[in-house]
């Protein structure tokens, strides 16, 4: 099989599964213990399929002292401080959402250790998460199509994903509609970073930033006191 067709199967496969997974794992939870495989054999394909996409494409992800650096950190921050802003003014009305949620996580034993999962979550899933849809998925579709069509399709795919995620736990279409939209215009604003950094670690400390408030705020509504 040739280099391209080798990526072809890739996108196809990183664009799909992962919605699958998340489907079985947090939205048909007739099984626990199927959601939680299903839950588990997402995180693997994560750190998996980039692996397999540096094989194939024997080009390591870079972190180059880029000029767009302290740009990476500073709107990290900025996105940060919108987010908990607009929804810790708006907490009262979202706290009723806390049940559900925390049904969904206690299904795939996430409650437990919530600081724990917070900090996977935060640190080591936006790494993955990067090293994912920017490097493999983006970095592979590029070698197809144009730089736009790369991240709009690549952004879908990142939007998808997190579309099954919400729908696990808000029942209102309006509010998944909005996380949904969110997602995907942060997936194109990543893409772009990356593509103008050509650093997964840049992109990853910008990513890290934006979820810090997002945990934050779900503790508070999940937990309260």
């Amino acid at each position: 099989m040739t280099r391209e067709n080798k990526i072809k199967v890739l996108l196809l496969v990183g664009l799909t599964l992962p919605i699958i997974l998340q489907l079985f794992s947090h939205v048909i939870q007739d099984n626990i213990l199927f959601s939680r495989l299903a839950y588990g054999l997402s995180k693997l394909l994560f750190i998996g399929l980039p692996v397999v996409y540096w094989h194939i494409n024997r080009a390591a992800p870079k972190t180059p002292q880029s000029p767009m650096r302290l740009f990476s950190v500073m709107s990290g921050l900025v996105f940060a401080l919108i987010i908990f802003g607009i929804l810790y003014t708006f907490i009262d009305e979202i706290k009723p959402l806390g049940e559900k949620i925390y049904q969904t996580l206690s299904n795939i034993g996430l409650t437990k250790n919530f600081l724990l999962y917070s900090l996977g979550i935060i640190i080591f899933n936006s790494l993955f998460e990067e090293l994912y849809w920017r490097y493999s998925i983006f970095g592979g579709l590029k070698n197809f199509f144009s730089f736009n069509k790369s991240m709009l399709i690549g952004s879908l795919g990142f939007a998808a994903m997190h579309f099954v995620y919400f729908v696990s736990f808000f029942d209102t279409a309006w509010v998944v509609l909005l996380l949904t939209s969110a997602s995907f215009l942060f997936g194109m604003f990543w893409a772009w970073l990356y593509h103008k950094t050509n650093s997964v670690f840049w992109v990853w400390i910008n990513h890290l930033l934006v979820n810090v408030p997002l945990f934050y705020i779900e503790y508070l509504i999940i937990f309260p006191k």
